[in-house]
């Protein structure tokens, strides 16, 4: 394994660790005090999760906006590097790694990559095969066994880099069969008519020999990932797609509803 590679994966195994705790991952780490896990918190919230790669991150305005000492903002940059949020060069000085966002809310929307829109998120397909479904996946979808099912694998691109791989599964595919060409996913969502909210779950997972050589990592490299069952307003089932993403290069941005207040 090159030391690309190892490095890579260390990254990826870390920011997977980060993904894993469920509330301020810095506090829990042992040798870290609590002034160095809020520290954490915030520099990767208004830093390297800031979106603005340009954006320099100065290791004395921190210190001076926060009162905290050099040495725990230092630590707070070392964890952040080595997760791979934020960049640290020699000439051009600490920076946020450019991370795409993909809004769980809204990410059905998802359309075809285009090289002249390099900082929108979209999809190229890299293979595709018409099957029966199985009893197994007859289950997950609610469709009869045997069904005519079109699964489409595509990769998830940004500013021109492999993020994240998105599987879909479709069935009764209108007009469609194993030598077609797929171009557009979101074409095929449409033709289903009216769409109702759908269930989305997350979570991770070890990359797979075949996901793993898609996206450029290791085998059992972390993913983050979500699946989403999507339903006609009718009630009618009409596609399962499944999206795997570094968690070096990708992060999942959720609209959360707060009831806090309200009469209900």
């Amino acid at each position: 394994m090159t030391s690309e590679f190892q490095d890579r994966e260390g990254q990826a195994r870390r920011a997977f660790e980060a993904i894993r705790r469920p509330t301020r991952p810095s506090v829990e780490r042992g040798s870290m005090s609590k002034r160095v896990g809020r520290l954490y918190d915030l520099i990767r919230t208004r830093y390297a999760l800031s979106g603005d790669d340009d954006l320099k991150i100065a290791e004395q305005a921190i210190v001076d906006a926060s009162g905290a000492s050099r040495n725990a903002v230092r630590a707070a940059l070392s964890l952040l590097a080595d997760e791979g949020l934020i960049a640290r060069q020699t000439r051009t000085g600490t920076r946020p790694v450019p991370l795409a966002r993909i809004a769980v809310d809204e990410w059905q929307e998802l359309g075809a990559y285009d090289p002249n829109e390099p900082d929108r998120v979209g999809y190229i397909a890299v293979g595709h095969e018409t099957e029966e479904a199985n009893p197994l996946l007859a289950e997950v979808t609610d469709v009869p066994v045997g069904t005519p099912t079109l699964v489409v694998e595509s990769l998830l691109w940004h500013r021109g880099r492999r993020i994240g791989l998105l599987t879909s599964y479709l069935p009764r595919p209108s007009g469609i069969d194993s030598g077609g060409t797929i171009h557009d996913i979101t074409a095929l969502l449409r033709a289903a008519g009216p769409l109702s909210p759908s269930q989305t779950l997350t979570g991770a997972s070890a990359a797979e020999d075949r996901a793993a050589s898609l996206l450029g990592v290791p085998p059992g490299s972390p993913l983050a990932w979500v699946q989403d069952q999507i339903r006609s307003t009718s009630g009618e089932f009409v596609a399962l797609n499944y999206v795997r993403v570094r968690p070096d290069r990708a992060i999942f941005e959720l609209t959360l509803k707060n009831s806090f207040g309200s009469d209900s």
